[in-house]
């Protein structure tokens, strides 16, 4: 793979990762403004585990996106 295909690669994980953090930050305002109660509900329990799933996957997406952009500094 050539280091342009994976800079292309980088920059589409790029929007990706900033797509993930608007719906991130969406969810989380959501939890934020629902009272205690409503947050321990099954509903809220749900919406707190895609929350957590979402971190996860962002967090993954930024090691992802390190290697790349350390993979893309080496010659073909």
């Amino acid at each position: 793979m050539s280091v342009k295909k994976i800079k292309a690669i980088y920059s589409k994980l790029e929007q990706i990762q900033s797509d993930l953090k608007a719906i991130h930050e969406t969810y989380q305002d959501t939890l934020d403004r629902r009272s205690a109660k409503w947050q321990e509900s099954e509903k809220g329990e749900i919406l707190s585990s895609r929350i957590g799933y979402l971190e996860n996957a962002l967090v993954d997406l930024d090691s992802l996106l390190a290697n790349l952009d350390e993979a893309s500094y080496e010659e073909d």
